[in-house]
């Protein structure tokens, strides 16, 4: 190109346009693989949180049809919900790792304790105590639902 002449001629405006196309291209496809990296870091999130959350629900559903934590399903509670201070906030891992295995652990004492109950009064206030129990375990797991919705979502922010 001449700058003293000041005309352009017709290969010059071509590189130019094709120049022009080409960073137009790369923008895309930078952007693409931008939105690709953030999906997938989003679906990654997810997948970890689906673990707990799952292994959360299982150990509630456990204790509740056995009313009894049974041999291996809190070891396997407290292995997949380890990681809940880095996936969820901080009220969420205390609901799960204090209040909820509590709450279990309340309801296995209460079961593990029936067969000493020898007259049917006491017998009778246990279960009493044990169907609150359950029903206070329950609400936990309908609380737990709620809790966890916010972090189980894939929908862009």
């Amino acid at each position: 190109m001449d700058c003293t002449s000041g005309s352009v001629t017709p290969i010059q405006w071509l590189t130019l346009v094709i120049a022009a196309i080409g960073a137009g291209v790369g923008f895309v496809i930078a952007y693409r693989q931008w939105r690709t990296a953030q999906n997938r870091l989003r679906l990654d999130l997810f997948d970890r949180r689906l673990v707990v959350y799952e292994a959360a629900m299982f150990f509630v559903a456990s204790v509740l049809n056995n009313s009894k934590i049974l041999d291996g399903v809190d070891t396997t509670y407290m292995e997949k919900t380890r990681s809940v201070r880095w996936l969820f906030d901080k009220a969420f891992e205390d609901h799960l790792l204090k209040y909820v295995y509590h709450e279990a652990l309340n309801l296995h004492a209460i079961t593990a304790e029936m067969p000493a109950h020898k007259t049917q009064a006491e017998r009778k206030a246990a279960i009493e105590k044990q169907r609150a129990k359950k029903e206070q375990l329950s609400a936990t797991m309908r609380d737990l639902e709620s809790r966890a919705a916010p972090y189980l979502e894939l929908k862009d922010k």
